[in-house]
């Protein structure tokens, strides 16, 4: 009868520990991930389904919205991005250039180099390859190869979605950031127009919108 108590107990023990390993390994994501991850399905409804649905014209490419979460939250951090509104200039429009998270490459109409999340330029992924110190040696191998550069920059999530901070914080001036402070919609349509170089349309600006109320929540 003690043996079979004593195993019993062991067995207990060994659950236990197992589960604490578990857990260990797989640590819940943080109330202001999971929070970040609320207020991505509400700007991206696509990126709330679990596990994302990839387009078979862009295999592994899809993220979820907690998948995303914390990478942009880490380029907020990285390149000290603590302006909501800044942070809602930052979500928009790589919710609209990524169709939801869901590519990473330019699909259509499918110009080599051009991805990250902000579907970035290739002459720009150069610029932000260069950037990233713990790159430096794989950016000497692939030299000037436009699509090689883009796979370095897709190796990561946080690459990925760190170049849209990097963009704002290294290609913008003080005065257009300063106007996306204000939380105005000319200061957002100067950013858009002088600094990410394209033109101002209604899906662009709904989910400009949509963003900047999701933010100011945080």
């Amino acid at each position: 009868m003690k043996l079979s108590i004593n195993i019993a107990l062991l067995l207990s023990i060994s659950v236990f520990v197992s589960g604490q390993a578990d857990t260990c390994s797989n640590p819940p994501q943080s109330d202001k991930v999971v929070q970040f991850a609320d207020a991505l399905k509400v700007i991206c409804p696509n990126s709330a389904r679990e596990p994302c649905i990839n387009d078979p014209k862009a295999p592994n490419q899809c993220r979820s919205a907690s998948q995303a979460a914390e990478p942009i939250l880490r380029s907020f951090e990285k390149y000290n991005i603590t302006n909501k509104n800044e942070m809602a200039a930052l979500v928009s429009p790589m919710a609209l250039e990524s169709g939801e998270f869901k590519y990473q490459k330019n699909v259509f109409p499918g110009r080599p180099g051009q991805g990250t999340r902000n579907m970035q330029m290739p002459k720009w992924n150069a610029r932000y390859l260069a950037s990233i110190p713990e790159l430096k040696d794989q950016r000497e191998k692939v030299g000037d190869d436009k699509v090689k550069i883009l796979d370095l920059l897709l190796s990561k999530d946080d690459y990925d979605f760190g170049s849209a901070a990097w963009y704002m914080t290294s290609q913008c001036t003080s005065d257009v950031r300063k106007g996306l402070q204000d939380g105005k919609e000319d200061g957002w349509e100067k950013y858009i127009t002088a600094c990410v170089g394209t033109t101002v349309s209604g899906e662009r600006l709904r989910y400009w919108q949509v963003a900047v109320k999701e933010m100011q929540k945080l």
